[in-house]
């Protein structure tokens, strides 16, 4: 999917990227898992995730999709006080409040 990031690159990155996305529906004919996405493959693999319930399930829970295969995480993504140390630091960045959000237990 295109993000605008290299709007204000040099004209040789601006050049590769936009030969890149004239090829990229070829590339992702060809390799559909390719880091090339269409917008409609995205589109595609967000609606497997949110409404897919034969493979992932009714409630899906820690499940990681690169498209629509499922990867395992790092290790370092499982650790609970990387992930209590990066929710606590989350909190204070965005400047969360009582009134922002509807978890219970958010402190």
């Amino acid at each position: 999917m295109s993000t605008g990031l290299t709007r204000n690159a040099p004209l040789y990155v601006r050049a590769s990227m936009g030969l890149i996305g004239l090829l990229r529906p070829l590339i992702s004919y060809f390799c559909p898992s390719a880091p090339f996405r269409t917008t409609t493959q995205s589109a595609g693999d967000l609606m497997y995730a949110c409404f897919d319930r034969e493979e992932l399930g009714a409630y899906p829970k820690a499940v990681n999709l690169n498209g629509r295969t499922r990867e395992l995480t790092s290790v370092e993504s499982k650790d609970e006080n990387k992930q209590k140390c990066l929710w606590e630091s989350s909190v204070k960045l965005v400047g969360l409040q009582s009134g922002d959000t509807a978890l219970a237990n958010w402190k």
